[in-house]
This record gives structure tokens, C-alpha cells and sequence, in this order.
């Protein structure tokens, strides 16, 4: 699994990197994204963190507040990839 993990190979990266990672997800602790954005350069990294998202149940219901909230951190998380596409 070392030999598969992105961690042995951020040295290299100088493309922008956007990671998004539930908050609440069962699967893959949001830990793991975290530290995978601290071993990137921060200048070109985004790292967002939302509770809309989860790969055991996609049709999840949220209070409507809390999903006015986190379709407007993505749309700021996707916004530079946008921005870039123009």
C-alpha cells in the first residue's frame, strides 16, 4: 500500500491540487485528506471539507441551511478551476 500512496509522490506535483473530503465520511477518515494537504505546496493546494457528501448514502437529507451553505463552499472550491476554463 506505501507504494500506492499519493504521500510518496507530492514532492512532485506542481499542477494546482484541489481536495474536498466529507467531513462525516465512514470510509476513508477526513484525517487522512487533511494530512495529505499539509504534505502539498500550500500555495497551490485547496483543501475543503463538507458534510453534503458520502459514499455510503448519496441521497442524505440536510437541513436546508446547512445545504445553501455547503453548495456555496463548493462552488468557492471549484471556483479557480473555473476561473481558469475561461
Amino acid at each position: 500500500f506505501d507504494q500506492l500512496s499519493p504521500r510518496l509522490y507530492t514532492k512532485d506535483l506542481r499542477a494546482p491540487v484541489h481536495l474536498m473530503h466529507d467531513r462525516e465520511d465512514p470510509l476513508i477518515p477526513s484525517a487522512h485528506s487533511r494530512q495529505l494537504a499539509r504534505s502539498l505546496n500550500p500555495n497551490t493546494t485547496r483543501y475543503t471539507e463538507f458534510l453534503m457528501f458520502q459514499h455510503m448514502d448519496p441521497n442524505r437529507k440536510l437541513n436546508p441551511l446547512i445545504l445553501a451553505t455547503e453548495l456555496t463552499k463548493f462552488f468557492i472550491h471549484l471556483q479557480p478551476i473555473f476561473s481558469r476554463v475561461s
